[in-house]
């Protein structure tokens, strides 16, 4: 039975860390184009359409860092029906 090593040379080895690396760079670039298309999007909306969604031109930014996690949730999330009191 013969074993392998996971990398036989220096080289093979460089090179997995290079594939890896450009393969986390590409899931950052897709990130940064979503998150970028999707101020595009709020953005284009007119003043009533953002006041409409309960937002404001100047909330757009922190809106879509909080939707791709980067920053951490700060609006009030208000439920459509009442709860019922105890």
């Amino acid at each position: 039975m013969t074993t392998y090593k996971l990398h036989s040379s220096p080289f093979h080895a460089a090179l997995s860390m290079l594939l890896a690396h450009g393969t986390s760079m590409r899931r950052r670039l897709a990130r940064a184009s979503w998150e970028a298309a999707a101020r595009r999007t709020l953005a284009g909306l007119d003043d009533a359409t953002l006041r409409d969604l309960g937002l404001d031109r100047s909330e757009i930014r922190s809106v879509v860092a909080e939707a791709f996690g980067d920053a951490a949730p700060s609006r009030l999330r208000l439920s459509r029906w009442p709860r019922e009191m105890p």
